[in-house]
């Protein structure tokens, strides 16, 4: 804070005033995380796809027990798994495609009128 200073109000039988300060704020830059990868789950309504997709996945574990041993540490283990699934769902159905952002504050019946 670098100044402050009291107006009194009104003339009326109270002990509230009016303050008044000039105040120097520093603000830090948040740190975003990690963005989520979305995929396009509507693609399993098809059955062929989805047959695909379950068989590229199981071909992929099966890889992944064979290279991994046991003396592997679990976390090591877990990175591979996600990696692989992650991999076969980019591969198979794709990544979900977001919609652009309309904001449509003219109705149709307007619009048609013009």
């Amino acid at each position: 804070m670098r100044n402050a200073k009291t107006h009194p109000g009104a003339t009326v039988n109270t002990d509230h005033s009016l303050l008044y300060c000039n105040m120097r704020i520093r603000l830090r830059n948040l740190k975003k995380g990690k963005r989520v990868i979305e995929f396009n789950v509507e693609v399993f309504k098809n059955l062929a796809l989805k047959m695909q997709y379950q068989l590229e996945v199981s071909n992929r574990l099966e890889q992944l027990m064979i290279t991994t041993e046991e003396e592997d540490e679990p976390q090591n283990i877990w990175t591979a798994l996600a990696r692989s699934i992650t991999e076969a769902a980019e591969n198979t159905i794709g990544r979900k495609r977001k919609k652009p952002k309309i904001d449509q504050w003219i109705s149709d019946e307007t619009i048609y009128l013009i």
